[in-house]
């Protein structure tokens, strides 16, 4: 240790590494903001979760939507935009237990009402809209969006 060195002298230098490691985090979060809301497009704070997962050649949307059946569930895709809605009345469903579907009895408590939900998703690249699919099992819902092949020839454009 320096004769002239104090006990704040080591301190310094910690500054500078934790401002340099807290400017490089705030950018690495900032730039993922700025991607997940370069692909989100829904206005309010989504009530219903989804994952966008790209698999090489097809992207993959998977949505929690318990309690959602195929009927109450809409997807749409135009150009590179995803809508995906629900709506749904808060009927109960029918358990295994009674197997004509109805309610019977007075309910004790109600919070499974009217419930509807909409997102829209930005595409990151263009999709095949025809090969397109959609299904619903176990409460969640698959679209799986295959890719336009890129690998097509060039073909020229006449300029009348």
């Amino acid at each position: 240790m320096a004769a002239n060195a104090g006990p704040l002298d080591g301190l310094e230098n910690g500054l500078k590494w934790l401002t340099r490691h807290a400017e490089t985090a705030a950018r690495s979060w900032e730039s993922d903001l700025e991607l997940r809301s370069h692909l989100d497009l829904s206005m309010e704070r989504p009530g219903v979760r989804l994952d966008l997962i790209d698999r090489g050649d097809t992207y993959v949307v998977l949505v929690d939507v318990p309690g959602y059946d195929r009927d109450d569930l809409e997807v749409e895709l135009h150009g590179r935009r995803l809508t995906i809605s629900g709506d749904r009345d808060g009927e109960p469903r029918a358990s295994a237990a009674d197997e004509r579907g109805e309610f019977d009895g007075t309910a004790l408590r109600r919070e499974r009402r009217l419930q509807s939900f909409s997102r829209q998703l930005q595409v990151p690249a263009p999709v095949d809209t025809d090969a397109a699919e959609a299904a619903v099992a176990t409460g969640v819902l698959m679209v799986r969006l295959p890719k336009l092949d890129s690998s097509e020839p060039t073909r020229p454009i006449d300029i009348e």
